[in-house]
């Protein structure tokens, strides 16, 4: 039986995909896609099209090929790869914690639904500077270009009253589980009472930054204790960390209904992120000459990812 995929997607990396990819996994009717770990499938739909159209354009129309079937062809593909034939499940999911080519999954996809989970972007910025040792501003750039995707979405209509696009807050999944998990399932149309509602409120800590197991690896599952609080991950930041997060990512954070904090008309805000911003460019340019010349030196297919490379696109 052809089960139909369920694609979760992250706002970026330490969103809560694998929150959300292991609590869904809880419906008898949902098992994970084939596929071990995230797949990214959803980052190459741009290349996937422009193959179709490439290939399907010197088609002349008397050769009476069909190029719709050609199409089903190429979904039947990945959908083949992603399935786990051994289960009898009607669903199987996969995740990618990037939000690129989101608007292009409605004509990729003939079916299956596409789940957005979108996080505030102070608090995933903390957990990743401390869960992954990235670059502060970095991080802030590649979450507001998610958000920046998420936002055509959510303004997207046509998307929208599909039937098979759903956008989440991570905060609201936590502090609201059962009226989240309620109105998804009703959108995969899947029966509730099959649902364990009691085990998906007090799942598993999976991925905390704070919260690590005996091994220190936070992908070991380990029981949630009363004091575990995954949000306000941010609320030790000074006033300067919120200027940066303000300027950098204040747009969208307020169009995907997130608050800031410390916003000002002061002109030492307007000093400080100008300098700031000074140094980071010239930063950026010296790091992505030292990534071509790495790249140069290994091959040229190297070199060509090397060059369309943008610096906070995998953080």
């Amino acid at each position: 039986m052809k089960k139909i995929p369920i694609f979760i997607v992250g706002i970026k990396p330490r969103s809560g995909t694998n929150y959300l990819y292991n609590i869904l996994a809880l419906h008898p009717e949902c098992v994970f896609s084939n596929h071990h770990g995230e797949d990214f499938i959803l980052n190459g739909l741009d290349i996937y099209l422009e193959f179709y159209e490439k290939v399907t354009y010197e088609w002349k129309k008397d050769w009476n090929n069909n190029r719709s079937d050609f199409k089903k062809a190429l979904e039947y593909g990945i959908l083949k790869y992603l399935d786990p034939v051994e289960s009898k499940a009607k669903y199987m999911i996969s995740k990618t914690p990037e939000a690129t080519n989101l608007d292009l999954f409605l004509k990729v996809f003939s079916q299956g639904y596409l789940i957005i989970i979108t996080r505030n972007g102070q608090d995933l910025t903390e957990s990743y500077t401390k869960s992954l040792n990235a670059r502060f501003d970095d991080i802030i750039r590649g979450w507001s270009h998610g958000a920046m995707y998420i936002d055509k979405i959510v303004r997207d209509e046509d998307m929208m009253n599909s039937g098979r696009v759903a956008v989440i807050k991570y905060e609201d999944l936590y502090l609201k589980n059962s009226q989240v998990m309620s109105k998804l399932l009703d959108l995969l149309h899947l029966d509730k009472s099959k649902f364990d509602f009691v085990r998906s409120q007090n799942f598993d800590v999976i991925g905390s930054s704070s919260n690590k197991g005996k091994s220190n690896d936070f992908w070991e599952p380990i029981p949630k204790s009363n004091d575990f609080n995954p949000l306000n991950r941010s609320q030790s930041w000074s006033k300067w960390k919120h200027y940066r997060f303000n300027w950098l990512a204040g747009k969208h954070s307020k169009l995907l209904g997130y608050e800031l904090y410390f916003e000002t008309s002061n002109p030492i805000y307007y000093i400080y992120n100008i300098v700031l911003s000074l140094y980071e460019s010239i930063y950026r340019v010296f790091r992505r000459i030292k990534i071509i010349i790495f790249a140069s030196r290994k091959n040229k297919k190297a070199l060509k990812r090397a060059l369309k490379f943008k610096i906070w696109s995998k953080l």
